[in-house]
C-alpha cells in the first residue's frame, strides 16, 4: 500500500532511502536557468547576490514549487575561484548575457607536482594557482575582498534559507577526489599524459591532496549539522580514462569520502557529468550507507537503474536537448518513460539531465 500526502521532505527521503512514495519527487536546479526565466542579466546573477536569490526566489515560485533543489548557486563566481582554472566573466570579459567560460590550459607545471608534495595543496593554491587565475584575489587585499565575497554569499543563503524551507535543499559539504583538480590545473591532456610518464607523482600529490581534504570536511562536518556530503565529478569518468586508471587514480579517494560521510551518517550525493556506466559495478563496493547519483544523460539511466538501483538512489534525467528542442509531449511522455521504469520500486528523483 502506498504511503499518501507526503510532504516534499518526506518524499525525497523515502526516494533516497529506496522506501516508497506516494509519488515520484520532483527536483530541479536554480542556476543559469533561473536568470534566464526572472530576466536578470547573467552579469548580475553571476557578481550580485541579490540579483541571484531573486531570480532563483521567482523562479522557484512561478513553477509552483518543487520537492528538491539540488543546487542554489548564489555566487558562480565564488565556485569558480574554487576551479583551478582560468575563467571569462559575463560583464567583464564576456557580453553581459554570456555565461562563464572556463578554459582548458595549463595553469600547473609538471614540475610543481613537487611543491604540492612537499607544502601541499592548500599552499600551490594561494601562492600559484589563486594568483595565475585569479588575480584579483591574490595578496592581502584579494584575500580580503575574497572573504568579503564569501561573506556576501552567506548572507544571501540564509536570507533565501526560508523560502526553500518547505523543500529539500542539496546544501552540504562539498568535497572533490584530486583527480577532479589536478586534471582541471594540469589541463587535461598534460594530466593523462602525466599517468603513464609520472604515475607515482600523480600519486604522492593526491595523497597529500586528500589528506587535506579529509582534514577540511571533518573539521566542516563536526562543525555543523549537515545533512549531505556533495562530490561533483566528471573529468574521471569512462568518457575519458580507462577501469584500470579509475580503480588506481579516482576510486581509493571516492571510498575515504564516502567513508567519512557514513560515518557521519550523511547521504552522499555524487553529481556524475559524462558516461558513468562502466564504472558503476565499483560504486557497490561503497560502504552501505545513502546515496543519489545525479545523470546528465550521457550514463544511460535505465541501465544503471539495473546496476545500482538497488543500493543507490538515482536522479536525472531529461536532457538538455530535449527541453530544446523537443515539444511539450515530447518532455511529458519521456518523463512518464522516467517515472515508469526508473522510477518503478522508488529510488529515483526526476530531474534534467
Amino acid at each position: 500500500m502506498q504511503p499518501d500526502g507526503m510532504t516534499s521532505k518526506e518524499r525525497v527521503w523515502a526516494a533516497i532511502n529506496l522506501q516508497e512514495c506516494d509519488r515520484v519527487p520532483v527536483g530541479l536546479p536554480l542556476s543559469w536557468f533561473a536568470a534566464r526565466h526572472a530576466g536578470v542579466t547573467m552579469a548580475d546573477f553571476s557578481n550580485n547576490c541579490e540579483a541571484n536569490v531573486g531570480a532563483a526566489c521567482k523562479t522557484f515560485a512561478d513553477l509552483g514549487g518543487f520537492d528538491l533543489v539540488p543546487l542554489l548557486s548564489f555566487s558562480p563566481v565564488l565556485m569558480g575561484v574554487a576551479m583551478p582554472m582560468k575563467q571569462e566573466f559575463p560583464g567583464k570579459e564576456l557580453p553581459p548575457d554570456s555565461i562563464i567560460q572556463y578554459h582548458e590550459q595549463e595553469i600547473m607545471t609538471a614540475v610543481e607536482y613537487d611543491i604540492v608534495i612537499t607544502k601541499g595543496w592548500r599552499f600551490y593554491e594561494k601562492e600559484y594557482i589563486i594568483p595565475r587565475t585569479h588575480p584579483e584575489f591574490s595578496g592581502s587585499s584579494g584575500e580580503t575582498g575574497l572573504r568579503n565575497k564569501i561573506k556576501e554569499a552567506e548572507i544571501a543563503m540564509i536570507k533565501a534559507r526560508p523560502f526553500f524551507s518547505d523543500a529539500v535543499v542539496f546544501d552540504g559539504v562539498m568535497a572533490l577526489p584530486p583527480f577532479e583538480t589536478l586534471s582541471m590545473a594540469r589541463s587535461f591532456s598534460p594530466f593523462l599524459l602525466d599517468l603513464y610518464r609520472r604515475p607515482d607523482k600523480v600519486i604522492a600529490a593526491m595523497d597529500v591532496m586528500m589528506a587535506e581534504i579529509m582534514e577540511t570536511a571533518s573539521s566542516q562536518l563536526k562543525a555543523s549539522k549537515k545533512l549531505f556530503g556533495n562530490c561533483a565529478i566528471s573529468r574521471s569518468a569512462s568518457t575519458f580514462i580507462s577501469p584500470q586508471q579509475f580503480e588506481r587514480f579516482v576510486f581509493p579517494y571516492i571510498k575515504q569520502l564516502a567513508d567519512l560521510f557514513m560515518s557521519f551518517n550523511l547521504a552522499m550525493v555524487f553529481h556524475l557529468d559524462q558516461a558513468w556506466l562502466k564504472f558503476l559495478p565499483l560504486f557497490r563496493k561503497l560502504p552501505e550507507g545513502r546515496y543519489v547519483l545525479e545523470l546528465d544523460g550521457a550514463t544511460d539511466i535505465f541501465e544503471a537503474k539495473k546496476i545500482v538501483g538497488d543500493r543507490m538512489c538515482l536522479m536525472g534525467d531529461v536532457p538538455a536537448r530535449l527541453f530544446k528542442l523537443g515539444t511539450a509531449l515530447d518532455v511529458g511522455q519521456y518523463c512518464r518513460k522516467l517515472i515508469d521504469n526508473v522510477g518503478q520500486d522508488s529510488g529515483f528523483i526526476l530531474s534534467c539531465g
